[in-house]
């Protein structure tokens, strides 16, 4: 659970820190175009972020997903859905 809140937290820093940069290119009127990406510029900034955001909850998804899994298996061996009995 401590790591599933940890999780969360960085996730909704990292939506606050895409909103800030989202608006602090729209501000300094920075453009999109292939040019105007070269150098310092916040939509990058803003895509990083998003991608945090990404990884942090999909990573959080797959381990809570997965650590239920290990879980059931150890307390029910029997079930089909037990990753030990499982052929690749």
């Amino acid at each position: 659970m401590r790591m599933l809140s940890l999780d969360l937290i960085i996730g909704f820093l990292s939506i606050g820190g895409m909103i800030a940069s989202i608006v602090l290119a729209a501000t300094k009127h920075q453009g999109v175009s292939n040019k105007d990406q070269h150098g310092l510029n916040w939509w990058s900034t803003a895509t990083w972020f998003l991608v945090l955001l990404k990884w942090t909850w999909q990573n959080s998804f797959f381990a809570r997903y997965y650590s239920k899994k290990l879980q059931k298996s150890i307390v029910h061996p029997e079930d089909e859905d037990d990753p030990s009995t499982w052929k690749f």
